[in-house]
């Protein structure tokens, strides 16, 4: 039996139409979709009508996914606070630092930030987790690319993940954002010699009350959470 899925009316499943951008009803119709006799249920004609319709975009940044709407999309931010405009591509895991000058009190604390060379924001160093390597080595990696410095991890601080409030980076403006999953730690350190990568355009060390502006909303929150958990609070999940 088939179903032509340019024809909402014939489509054996609900769904949200997202309009012009709609795999599934827009016009023109993208073909007739084959679903084998015996295999109407729900879940079988989905994914038939599922694969040749996003066969479509295979090449295209992906289309807000058709059971979620443009209002979801348009809550979004990106690191820097801006909206963004296209639905994320995929979610990669990343690592933030928040690297601690010595052993003195939080509030007599020296902490190493940078400033970031693709926006010119201020920030912590950290990065994206590669293939085959653990959330800990990425951190330590990171650290040691960034600032020249051998850390130790000290605690855990964060989790942040939250679309709407900053965990979207774009890269070019023809390019889907990234959607990270961030885990933020403490960390000490224990050897190396200071330097800057390339990522940066400065990096310094600052007294934990005279943060630089414009200073990274999301780092804003996952500073907030490090003063949290020396506090004695639990880490902050998003």
């Amino acid at each position: 039996m088939s179903y032509i899925s340019g024809n909402p009316e014939r489509l054996p499943f609900d769904h949200l139409c997202t309009g012009a951008e709609c795999p599934y009803c827009a016009p023109p119709p993208i073909g007739r979709v084959t679903v084998p006799d015996g295999a109407l249920h729900r879940g079988a004609a989905r994914k038939a009508v599922n694969a040749t319709a996003m066969s479509r975009f295979a090449r295209k940044s992906l289309p807000v996914p058709p059971r979620v709407s443009h209002e979801r999309l348009s809550a979004f931010r990106d690191s820097t606070g801006e909206r963004v405009f296209r639905w994320p591509r995929y979610v990669v895991p990343s690592t933030t630092i928040i690297v601690l000058r010595s052993m003195r009190a939080w509030q007599d604390q020296d902490i190493l930030v940078h400033q970031r060379a693709d926006n010119g924001f201020w920030g912590f160093i950290g990065g994206k987790q590669d293939p085959g390597e653990s959330i800990k080595a990425c951190a330590i990696r990171e650290a040691k690319e960034e600032s020249g410095f051998d850390i130790a991890l000290k605690q855990l601080v964060a989790v942040d993940s939250d679309p709407e409030r900053n965990s979207l980076n774009t890269y070019g403006s023809d390019s889907s954002p990234i959607h990270y999953c961030n885990i933020t730690f403490l960390a000490n350190i224990v050897g190396g010699m200071f330097r800057m990568s390339a990522e940066s355009t400065a990096i310094l060390w600052v007294r934990v009350t005279n943060l630089p502006e414009p200073f990274l909303p999301a780092h804003r929150w996952r500073f907030q959470a490090a003063q949290q958990v020396l506090a004695g609070g639990g880490v902050s999940v998003r």
